[in-house]
């Protein structure tokens, strides 16, 4: 009898899953391209004392049609 109830089969089934996933990750992890860092290009779009609201030029053609405001806290500095 087993105090724990734990079944073999049921955990060579989910080492096997897991294993499958980890394999199918490491291999979208290798077909990523090298991407580029850095600046972005930005357009001032709004100024006022020393808030700035920046409109950052798109890299690629696929965008979202929905924009993402980010605002930082206001004692904080965004680097």
């Amino acid at each position: 009898m087993n105090p724990f109830e734990i079944d073999p089969k049921n955990i060579a089934a989910e080492v096997l899953e897991f294993n499958t996933k980890l394999a199918r990750g490491f291999d979208v992890l290798a077909k990523f391209n090298e991407t580029s860092s850095g600046v972005s290009a930005k357009d001032s779009v709004y100024e006022e004392d020393k808030l700035v609201l920046h409109h950052y030029q798109a890299v690629n053609d696929n965008q979202n049609p929905v924009p993402v405001l980010i605002v930082y806290a206001l004692v904080n500095r965004p680097y």
